[in-house]
């Protein structure tokens, strides 16, 4: 068994529901161990190739971290999200969801479609707010660091990016689909 962790994101969500509906899903297909706080973010920075920084405004996305243990390896793990989300993007209409392998056990990887650490993790101040609650004292194990203190290095404010404590997602009543 392997543990791992993921990050569900819902775009141009209005609440949790969306969430919920990834969360319920990896709770019934994996043994859960732990759920981060949720975390809203309303634009996003992104490098443009040169010293800047571009803005760009979205829809509100929610992100929330998700440790989980597996045996299935990274590669089965990443295919069988990529199918489960397009499953529920298909029955959603104004949002989505999204489903990203973070992190497996130590493992690197660069393969061209599995790359550990998820190279987005570290734009993200969502993602590391989040994956550091989830997995505070996980050594990243390129940057030889603990999440917790990437966060703090980065000086990463959680106030600034909560919305929710996760809890409320754990069991949430979920329409039949």
């Amino acid at each position: 068994m392997q543990k791992a962790l993921l990050i569900i994101e819902a775009r141009n969500a209005s609440s949790t529901h969306e969430l919920a509906k990834g969360v319920d899903w990896i709770d019934k297909e994996f043994e859960l161990l732990s759920i981060s706080s949720i975390y809203e973010l309303k634009n996003t920075e992104l490098p443009d190739g040169r010293s800047r920084k571009i803005h760009l405004m979205q829809s509100q996305s929610l992100t929330v971290a998700v440790s989980i243990e597996t045996s299935l390896g990274a590669q089965s793990l990443l295919d069988k999200m990529t199918i489960k989300q397009a499953e529920i993007n298909k029955a959603t209409e104004h949002s989505s969801v999204h489903f990203y392998l973070v992190f497996y056990a130590e493992h690197v990887s660069m393969l061209k479609n599995l790359y550990l650490p998820h190279p987005s993790w570290i734009k993200r101040k969502d993602w590391v707010l989040a994956s550091s609650d989830v997995w505070p004292n996980y050594e990243h194990p390129i940057l030889e660091e603990k999440l917790a203190i990437i966060g703090r290095n980065r000086k990463i404010r959680p106030g600034d990016y909560f919305f929710a404590q996760g809890k409320v997602l754990l069991n949430a009543q979920m329409p039949a689909t």
